[in-house]
């Protein structure tokens, strides 16, 4: 905590304790820490993540079956019967695991109960990237490298929306610039080994410079 308290972003501290401390960082952003022991930490992981209405709801299915449900476990009486996972705590109460964004007391409960929780989107089921920038505008990396890191992530394409020029802040480009960045496009096309000359990886440029 005493680290926290000290990191240089830290505006505002709320408060601070051994095992908790709340502070707002000069962003804006407040952040709240919680230390719990290993065997809790599923359960806290849950307490914390989970709306208030969702987070009543599993107690209440708790309390149901004889068990108090927080932040630091699973209990029927004084005895900790679950709370290292959050598998545990659901299971607890007989229901599947519910993915944190669904926890938000709109009938997932429900939901999971009937085993008809819906399937989220994952990482793996992105197929392209339509907003990237360049090192020509306000990124930090050229086309090609970007079009090959896409690539190698396994996304089939990409689109690069650098800045125009009514964005000067953002290094926006002119109608020079643009014309230079489709210049070294078409050479690189030309060149052997191009990552956008994969079938597999267009590359797709979308600029306006007005």
């Amino acid at each position: 905590m005493e680290r926290l308290r000290a990191y240089d972003e830290v505006k505002t501290v709320l408060a601070s304790g051994e095992t908790r401390a709340s502070v707002v960082l000069r962003s804006g952003l407040q952040v709240d820490v919680h230390v719990v022991p290993r065997e809790s930490y599923g359960a806290a992981l849950h307490y914390f993540t989970g709306s208030k209405s969702h987070n009543i709801a599993i107690r209440r299915l708790g309390q149901a079956r004889g068990l108090k449900i927080n932040e630091y476990g699973v209990f029927r009486r004084t005895v900790r019967v679950a709370g290292e996972t959050e598998e545990s705590v659901y299971a607890a109460v007989d229901l599947p695991w519910i993915p944190p964004e669904l926890r938000e007391g709109r009938g997932e409960v429900e939901a999971a109960r009937r085993g008809e929780l819906p399937q989220l989107v994952n990482l793996s089921d992105l197929k392209g990237d339509l907003h990237l920038h360049t090192r020509a505008t306000d990124g930090h990396n050229t086309v090609r490298e970007m079009a090959l890191a896409a690539k190698a992530a396994g996304l089939a394409y990409v689109a690069v929306t650098d800045h125009s020029r009514r964005l000067t802040v953002a290094h926006g480009l002119d109608p020079r610039g643009v014309s230079k960045q489709s210049s070294r496009r078409r050479s690189r096309r030309r060149s052997p080994g191009a990552c956008w000359r994969s079938a597999s990886m267009p590359a797709i440029a979308s600029r306006k410079a007005k």
